[in-house]
């Protein structure tokens, strides 16, 4: 009996005093266990529902680290062997801790959502280049004066400061020679001029009205001609951006100088009219509105509107009619003022 425990005490490694206080420990340790398991169940079971057992254990599921037990068996060294410690293998365990997010799912979710959004906006942006691409290409057949340098043009060669430049400086200068006109030019004339022959001369202004009604229906009559007046997009160094169609502002502008021309000629009836007054005051606005019209005809060289019949010669204008275009907008506007305001 006493040869068996000292074998069983070497086959443990242990001696035999150690041996029945293992066991003992082994014994107390795994009752303590079951019972800490029985008393956790029970106080689970008395305090909560089953519905609200199943809703804490999700969220503890869903908010706490996930561990992972795997088992592995080291297998017994030669030495082990050797000794006969052929007893139990050990067992050792890894804890694997991976933490996850209860909104991990729908985070990933909308992530993917967004990175399909933005490949759509990308495909979108590509169209939407290819469509203006393609329209500038159409422009460019349909409206050749639109490239740069057509027929000569120098602006339209420079860069974009530069032609940002000329244009804001032409711009500038128009309206410094209007105001001048308007403010200095005119009483000026007025004192040098007699009288009776100013005043003649002053009745005879309202009929100007009649010269926007016929421009006006010019619009209607020959609206290609003044669809190459209109700026392309981007035109003057990429200054100009105007939205709807060059027919849209053709239209538009065609009707408001028939109307105002209209409005003006009442004055030949009635002096005092204030209809024709503020009909004067359209039209000046309207001529400082489509000013940028006739310089893009100086800028990249558009013919504007001409008969069916118009020679090459004639499709361009020379800088000096350039210039004196611009003198007779200066003119008009100072006419109108002088009708809206005498």
């Amino acid at each position: 009996m006493a040869s068996s425990k000292r074998n069983y005490a070497r086959r443990v490694g242990k001696t035999g005093s150690e041996c029945p206080f293992l066991l003992s420990s082994q014994c107390v340790g795994v009752l303590v266990l079951v019972a800490n398991v029985k008393r956790f169940r029970f106080s689970l079971s008395t305090i909560f529902s089953p519905q609200k057992q199943e809703d804490m254990m999700t969220m503890m599921r869903a908010f706490s680290p996930t561990v992972t037990l795997t088992r592995r068996k080291d297998s017994p060294s030669s030495s082990s062997r050797s000794a006969k410690c052929t007893t139990t293998t050990t067992t050792k365990a890894r804890l694997t801790t991976t933490r996850t997010h209860p909104f991990s799912a729908p985070l990933k979710a909308h992530r993917r959502l967004q990175i399909r959004a933005t490949n759509d906006d990308d495909d979108s942006n590509k169209a939407r280049k290819e469509e203006v691409k393609e329209d500038k290409e159409e422009d460019s057949l349909s409206s050749p004066w639109a490239r740069p340098g057509y027929k000569g043009a120098w602006v339209s060669q420079q860069d974009d400061r530069t032609q940002i430049l000329v244009v804001v400086s032409i711009w500038i200068g128009l309206c410094l020679l209007t105001y001048l006109s308007c403010a200095k030019v005119g009483p000026l004339v007025e004192d040098i001029v007699p009288d009776f022959v100013f005043q003649f001369s002053k009745r005879t202004w309202p009929l100007l009205g009649l010269t926007y009604v016929l421009a006006g229906a010019a619009h209607f009559a020959l609206p290609e001609g003044f669809d190459a007046m209109v700026p392309h997009e981007n035109a003057f160094g990429g200054l100009w951006k105007l939205p709807g169609s060059k027919r849209f502002h053709v239209n538009w502008t065609g009707a408001c100088e028939i109307v105002g021309g209209l409005g003006t000629l009442s004055l030949v009836v009635d002096p005092n009219s204030s209809l024709g007054k503020v009909s004067a005051f359209g039209l000046f606005a309207l001529t400082l509105a489509v000013t940028p019209a006739n310089t893009y005809m100086f800028t990249n060289n558009s013919p504007g509107p001409l008969p069916a019949d118009a020679t090459e010669e004639m499709m361009v204008l020379t800088p000096p009619q350039h210039f004196a275009r611009g003198l007779l907008q200066v003119f008009l506007l100072t006419m109108l003022w002088g009708v809206a305001t005498g």
